[in-house]
């Protein structure tokens, strides 16, 4: 005997596919006499449901006496076709004339009926698979045949079970990020595309990894799949799991390609699903020659499946990956957390009250509101028995001190076993991409680790004689990798503060950092103006940087020159201007 709660999940679902069921067969009939002659799969379909609600009924009689096994095998069957009647009811919602409508709407609606033939055909397809089950079902149900040979047939027929492929469990602590999930929501409502952008460790995977969840609490009988789109060979491996998991036909030993197969198992899928492409941070592997599909030699882009059954969220740190991958839709920006969301995320992660002391607030800020380096910190104060306070003061001791802390990274089962769990780690990824990308763009940023990081004039980064293109691209690709903040039309740009020690961290392993802090000591004795009360403003906006560069420039024979220049040119703007 199944479970009582079992069998009245069960006898509860086949009353609602029951009900919803007679109300659509009422619908076809009234599109049959308003539209005159319909296609023949809308015809097909009008014979079928009533023998669906027929075997349904007799399988809720027989309910009581139903083996778990046996449950557990129709289960998929009659949520198959509910899925099925409600894609159905919302074609003949579409195409059923109403008596306001006009000649011409009446007629639109007719060749919109004869436009969605083809899925009513998959849809009658499916539905004429599910009472075979059903049927074999009711055919087999004898004294002489056990409850297990019945559930070991059911269960040999190409009946698929929802497919779930998050390989992360939920996080119970999960905190804030209402905001972004409501956007994902409305994107969703109109597109069935949408992207997370936002600078590496600022939680975009974790946004994905909850809305998987809720996607799977509000559509139950959805397929949701993961793929971790880092490499080529990553990508492939998750499409060869998720045709492995839908049981395509002849998987094993099919001579096709297997990425171009699921692509076109999921764009003709009428069940509904929900893909996730995370980590989508290089452009070449979705739209190179050399990562080509099939005979056609389609880009990897163009086997991201599409239909109208299915929606796909990529998360990425590069905005125009966000862009081209979701058809020009503008990407949802993650920023770091607000001070009560980072404040609620760093409580849950350390369970004893005692850390939750004075100086939180300040530890979060030093952090940059960032959940990854929030998740380290708590962390590594759990493992080391720390206090907040005395972890902040650790970090705070000296510059080198703070780098090491949050260079340090511990493992962390919610994320992929790939990526770096430390946030200077993490961004070294982006500064390899945007090296291989546009080098031009890494000049940039290695400059700004000799300067201050707020207030940086587009002036000051821009070499004499640069064109206009590769001066506006460059600095566009760190936008798109969220490693500077700048206002549209502005004239400044900003270096986080943890990017800008994540940079000179980067260049100090390169045994770089001393020649980009001399180069900041060239460029800003040349850009410095002559003191006089017009370039008075201009004086003032690169005093800071001029300081900055003065404090960390290494006193070399090479830098004198320079470093002379510099102080030469600020003592003459004290005088001049400042009467000092």
């Amino acid at each position: 005997m199944a479970d009582p709660i079992t069998i009245v999940g069960l006898a509860a679902m086949i009353i609602q596919l029951v009900e919803f069921g007679t109300k659509v067969i009422l619908r076809l009939r009234e599109a049959s006499e308003s539209i005159g002659e319909v296609p023949a799969a809308f015809n097909n379909i009008t014979v079928r449901l009533p023998l669906l609600i027929d075997c349904l009924n007799h399988i809720k009689n027989d309910a009581s006496d139903l083996s778990e096994t046996t449950k557990t095998a129709l289960l998929p069957v009659i949520v198959s076709c509910l899925d099925q009647v409600k894609l159905l009811d919302g074609i003949l919602v579409k195409v059923t004339p109403k008596l306001e409508d006009s000649e011409w709407r009446i007629a639109k609606k007719t060749i919109l009926g004869l436009a969605r033939e083809g899925k009513v055909q998959k849809i009658d397809a499916t539905i004429k698979d599910n009472i075979q089950i059903m049927t074999l079902y009711q055919s087999i149900k004898s004294p002489l045949v056990t409850p297990g040979l019945t559930a070991s047939l059911l269960a040999a027929l190409p009946v698929t079970s929802p497919v779930f492929m998050v390989p992360f469990e939920r996080d119970s602590n999960f905190v804030g990020r209402e905001d972004i999930l409501s956007q994902i929501d409305k994107r969703f409502e109109i597109h069935s595309r949408a992207a997370l952008a936002g600078i590496g460790g600022v939680g975009k995977s974790q946004v994905a990894i909850e809305y998987c969840y809720r996607f799977r609490q509000a559509n139950s009988h959805a397929y949701i799949f993961w793929i971790y789109a880092s490499t080529f060979a990553r990508f492939s491996q998750a499409y060869e799991e998720i045709g492995s998991k839908l049981g395509l036909p002849n998987w094993d030993s099919t001579k096709e390609n297997k990425i171009d197969l699921v692509t076109k198992q999921l764009n003709n899928e009428t069940s509904p699903w929900f893909m996730v492409i995370d980590n989508a941070e290089d452009m070449s592997l979705f739209y190179s020659d050399k990562n080509t599909i099939g005979k056609e030699g389609s880009s990897l882009a163009r086997q991201l499946p599409i239909s109208s059954c299915g929606k796909l969220l990529v998360t990425t740190r590069d905005s125009r990956v966000a862009e081209r991958l979701t058809n020009r839709v503008t990407p949802i920006k993650v920023y770091p957390m607000s001070p009560v969301e980072a404040t609620r995320l760093l409580h849950s992660k350390l369970s004893d009250d005692e850390h939750f002391q004075a100086g939180t607030e300040e530890l979060i800020s030093e952090l940059g509101f960032l959940p990854l380096a929030i998740t380290q910190a708590a962390a590594f104060m759990t493992e080391n028995l720390l206090t907040v306070a005395e972890y902040l003061n650790k970090l705070q001791s000296t510059e080198e001190d703070f780098k090491d802390f949050v260079s340090h990274g511990l493992e962390d089962p919610r994320r992929d076993v790939e990526s770096e769990s430390s946030i200077m780690r993490t961004w070294k990824l982006s500064f390899d991409h945007i090296e291989e990308q546009k080098p031009r763009a890494a000049e940039m940023l290695y400059f700004m680790a000799g300067i201050d990081r707020q207030r940086i004039p587009k002036s000051l980064l821009r070499k004499n004689r640069e064109k206009e293109i590769e001066f506006v691209t460059a600095l566009g690709t760190l936008q798109a990798f969220s490693l500077v903040n700048t206002q549209k039309g502005g004239k400044f740009v900003e270096l986080h503060r943890l990017v800008q020690l994540s940079t000179q961290t980067w260049l100090e392993l390169q045994t770089t950092l001393d020649i980009w802090q001399r180069e900041a000591l060239v460029v800003l004795a040349d850009r410095f103006p002559f003191a006089t009360f017009q370039s008075r403003e201009e004086c003032e906006t690169l005093l800071p940087h001029i300081q900055v560069a003065l404090a960390n420039a290494p006193e070399s024979d090479s830098n004198k020159l320079y470093r002379a220049r510099l102080l030469h040119a600020v003592a003459w703007y004290d005088i001049e201007i400042k009467g000092q």
